[in-house]
């Protein structure tokens, strides 16, 4: 009888199991949209961005609060009620609520970070 443990397959199975969670532990932390807040007033806004109208001023503007935008800060901003510091990684949560997702290397680039991040 034919079946997953056998002896033969065993190293196999271990290998493919090894890489799924090798893959799992490099990307666990991954968006479409990245916000870089730098020094001073301005962001920078890497990825895929889409814009609704505001019903209060009839403005179109960019939802940067959907569950899986990612926030780095290479400064201490303030978004909503979250103060993030330089270095730190921050993602929006199903709740649009921003909770710490990691660090980052404040030396890398705009286009590093991106890369690192999943965002082309």
């Amino acid at each position: 009888m034919l079946g997953f443990a056998e002896p033969c397959r065993r190293p196999v199975l271990a290998l493919l199991l090894s890489l799924l969670l090798a893959t799992v532990a490099c990307h666990r932390i991954h968006g479409e949209t990245l916000v870089i807040l730098g020094e001073g007033e301005g962001a920078s806004v890497r990825g895929e961005v889409s814009f609704a109208i505001n019903p209060a001023s009839g403005q179109m503007e960019p939802e940067l609060r959907k569950p899986g935008v990612l926030y780095v800060f290479r400064a201490e901003h303030s978004v909503g009620d979250v103060t993030g510091k330089a270095g730190e990684v921050y993602k929006v949560t199903e709740g649009g609520n921003l909770v710490k997702a990691g660090d980052f290397d404040l030396s890398k680039t705009d286009d590093e970070l991106a890369k690192a991040f999943g965002v082309d």
